[in-house]
């Protein structure tokens, strides 16, 4: 794993290196309508042509710079191509320039604005069930306007996909059938311990103390006799 990660690691690094170098020049290269890897390329290739030329090559090419730069190089050869407008030079620069911290704002606004939008998935994903499952469906939705909100997109893309759909219907039936189970025994256990109160609440019959006395033994025995007769 490790020798899988680290040209990545690397490759990260490498990229995070360029990035901050050129990230103080952007507004520069965005009014020039300049992607950096476009920037980069120029740059190496007019260092290398001023390096390994021949030196007519090399003259000719630093003119045409300095041309391109609005840079007056005074006493040295000029080159047949016209010398640029200082003024004119100088109005492009400054429109490039505020070109450039416009489109800068523009990407800061839009990096906020996605920055806001993953939060808001992140969240609606944390209480969606089947968000990972449906997500790519979602996405379409979103995209084609067929959803206007991760609401609407993740109920459309749930109802959309069949097996899906049925798991959950199971799996709400069965919900609805362990609540429904659950009360029944609830009140079946209700009612049993009603009745065994009601049972142990009822009095017994009183019974009445066997006589030892004789007078009530002999009231007892003339009763029976009575009673024969």
């Amino acid at each position: 794993m490790r020798r899988g990660v680290e040209p990545l690691l690397q490759a990260k690094q490498f990229a995070d290196a360029v990035n901050e170098a050129i990230n103080p020049y952007m507004s520069t290269l965005n009014g020039l309508g300049l992607k950096p890897e476009q920037a980069i390329a120029a740059l190496m290739k007019a260092d290398h042509t001023l390096r390994t030329s021949d030196p007519e090559t090399r003259q000719q090419y630093f003119m045409q710079l300095a041309n391109e730069y609005g840079i007056n190089l005074g006493g040295m050869p000029q080159t047949g191509a016209p010398m640029a407008d200082p003024t004119i030079f100088a109005l492009k620069n400054e429109l490039a320039n505020v070109r450039g911290e416009v489109m800068t704002w523009k990407q800061q606004q839009e990096q906020a604005e996605q920055a806001v939008l993953l939060n808001e998935i992140e969240d609606f994903a944390q209480k969606a069930e089947h968000f990972e499952e449906v997500r790519p469906e979602m996405i379409k939705l979103l995209q084609g306007g067929s959803a206007e909100t991760l609401e609407e997109a993740y109920d459309k893309a749930v109802y959309g996909n069949k097996d899906l759909r049925e798991r959950i219907l199971s799996a709400q039936q069965a919900k609805q059938n362990a609540q429904i189970s659950a009360e029944k025994n609830r009140v079946a256990k209700a009612a049993r311990a009603a009745a065994v109160s009601v049972r142990s609440a009822t009095p017994g019959a009183n019974t009445a103390p066997k006589a030892n006395d004789r007078r009530t033994l002999l009231e007892q025995a003339f009763e029976e006799a009575n009673a024969r007769l």
